[in-house]
């Protein structure tokens, strides 16, 4: 546990890393889950743990994409797909936005094909 911060580093490495391995599963939304957690134990206060926090923003922002994707091709109860892509692709922004204000030198954020502000034009 970080000192005075009240965050466990250990339980959002274990959170993180569970949620990488439900994304390789195609397991999105769970793997968000993972990720969310992985964010509530994560601590900011250093600039290691503000690098960690953005990676886990950007890694939860591809899943709310690949998870809108999916809903968006099995919507059948009269809503618009291009409405599910649209609330999915601005949910994924804020994060990808989140990540860029905590390591704005991110490679992985800021990269044009990962970058979910791009993304977001193609879904």
């Amino acid at each position: 546990m970080h000192q005075g911060c009240g965050k466990d580093a250990d339980a959002a490495s274990r959170s993180k890393t569970e949620g990488n391995k439900l994304f390789q599963a195609g397991q999105y939304a769970e793997a968000a889950k993972k990720y969310t957690e992985a964010l509530r134990s994560q601590e900011t206060a250093t600039a290691q743990g503000r690098v960690e926090a953005a990676t886990v923003y950007s890694n939860r922002s591809i899943c709310v994409l690949r998870e809108g994707a999916q809903v968006a091709t099995s919507v059948t109860h009269g809503a618009k797909p291009d409405d599910h892509r649209r609330s999915f692709a601005e949910r994924a922004a804020a994060d990808a936005d989140a990540a860029l204000r905590l390591d704005p030198a991110s490679q992985k954020v800021s990269d044009p094909t990962t970058n979910t502000r791009a993304w977001k034009l193609y879904i």
